[in-house]
């Protein structure tokens, strides 16, 4: 596994040294299936253009593909109810919110490492999936604001699909959303 995650930093162009002995010993202890996630990830990422260390990106993809592998054995994400449909304000501020937020104003950027960064902070409050304010409920509850524009702007899922970053769709589609969503004006799915 060691051997995967040196040729995926070598993929990116980067020395073992790029991450220090605490993320070579925090992959270590990962389970042989995360393992393989973080270095699927890693290859996946453009570390090139990581702005902070890459040893924080690095622990952030960790934890990511860990919250990820748990919403994935874990029961499917669902709502008691359907919720009331709000205007895309109304969820100002949410973590939803924000990561699309940042997908829709970094596109041509790499936006991984502040959307891997958002999804971390919101882990620590979010709520159960499929509860009043998850990923899932802010989702539904603007089905009819995202049907009246374009959908990479609104929705999450078309956003990250739009903006190339395989493991925050992965994520999202854990966290309850349908990776074949028909939505926007256009009635895309995220994998048009």
């Amino acid at each position: 596994p060691s051997e995967a995650l040196l040729a995926a930093l070598a993929q990116q162009a980067l020395l073992p040294d790029a991450l220090p002995k605490d993320c070579w010993d925090l992959f270590s202890v990962l389970p042989a299936v995360l393992q393989t996630a973080v270095v699927a990830a890693v290859r996946a990422s453009v570390l090139a253009n990581v702005a902070g260390p890459v040893s924080d990106h690095f622990v952030r993809i960790v934890e990511n593909e860990e919250v990820t592998s748990l919403l994935l054995d874990g029961p499917q994400p669902h709502l008691d109810r359907w919720p009331a449909q709000v205007e895309w304000a109304a969820i100002d501020d949410t973590p939803y919110h924000r990561i699309v937020r940042l997908m829709h104003l970094f596109r041509h950027q790499s936006c991984e490492e502040l959307v891997l960064r958002e999804l971390g902070e919101a882990d620590d409050g979010m709520q159960e999936p499929g509860g009043q304010g998850s990923f899932l409920h802010l989702h539904l509850s603007t089905v009819e604001a995202r049907a009246r524009v374009s959908a990479d702007i609104l929705s999450a899922l078309h956003a990250a699909a739009a903006c190339g970053l395989p493991r925050v769709c992965a994520r999202l589609v854990a966290e309850g959303l349908d990776f074949d969503e028909r939505a926007g004006v256009q009635e895309l799915s995220p994998l048009h």
